[in-house]
This record gives C-alpha cells, sequence and structure tokens, in this order.
C-alpha cells in the first residue's frame, strides 16, 4: 500500500511567527479490539522501540488502561513517562488486520504523535520510505 508524506508547519523560533513546512511519515490507522475500533493517525517512527499510543486512543477502544503492563518509556527527554502495555489489532488500507502490542500513555503531549515503532509495527511489514518523492510504501 502506498501513502504520502504529510506536510506539517513548524515554527523556527519562539520569536517570531516564521515557520518552515516538514513533511512527516503520518498515516492514518484502524486501532481495533473486539468490535470497537478507533481511526487515528500516527507517525511511523524508526527510531521507536514500541507502538506508542495515547490513552484516549485505548479507552475508545474500551481497555482499562492501569491494568496493563506497567512500562517505563525512555525518549529525549531526561525523565521517563510511563505507559501500560495491552494487545490490540490495527488494520491498514488495502492490507489484513493484524495483532500488535501497544503502549498507552496519558504523558504524551497532546501535540506529540502516537507513533508505529519496531516492535509491533516494523517488524511485521516491509516498509520503504522515499521522502525526494514523499512516498511510504507498506507491504
Amino acid at each position: 500500500m502506498r501513502y504520502r508524506y504529510y506536510p506539517f508547519k513548524a515554527k523556527l523560533t519562539t520569536k517570531n511567527n516564521r515557520t518552515k513546512t516538514i513533511w512527516r511519515p503520518v498515516i492514518d490507522v484502524i486501532f481495533l479490539n473486539g468490535k470497537k475500533f478507533v481511526s487515528y493517525p500516527v507517525l511511523l517512527d524508526t527510531g521507536a522501540d514500541y507502538n506508542i499510543l495515547h490513552s484516549e486512543i485505548g479507552e475508545m477502544l474500551g481497555l482499562k488502561i492501569n491494568t496493563g503492563k506497567k512500562r517505563d518509556l525512555f525518549g529525549m527527554g531526561n525523565q521517563p513517562i510511563v505507559g501500560y502495555e495491552h494487545k490490540i489489532s490495527f488494520k491498514l488500507p488495502g492490507l489484513k488486520s493484524t495483532e500488535t502490542v501497544a503502549i498507552f500513555s496519558d504523558e504524551l503531549s497532546v501535540d506529540s504523535h502516537a507513533v508505529l515503532g519496531n516492535s509491533g509495527f516494523f517488524d511485521k511489514f516491509k516498509v520503504t520510505f522515499d521522502y525526494k518523492n514523499k512516498i511510504i510504501e507498506v507491504s
């Protein structure tokens, strides 16, 4: 399946309103849990070890977030964020539904993207990034 990179406006500095267009590999994914489903845009992040989603997604899927296995997640900041691991499924248009593990956290910034990472996404699909032509292929 082919997807297009998505353009985002990024502020260059907090001192003025100058922006630059940043192209990111963000695609819409349908997350599933039983008969419940949520369509949500996610960043395909080869630097992420895991699938990390906002808690609200899990709640919409009917999960009791805090009942999952507790995980400390480390990223660019000095402090870890806490998340909870749950088994769910997801579906990409044109491809079959796939089971995975996702970590849900209410400590993700509302401005941050949910991400699909190495364990649970990239280990299940062949993904090709063509930044020059702004195309992502998933098979």
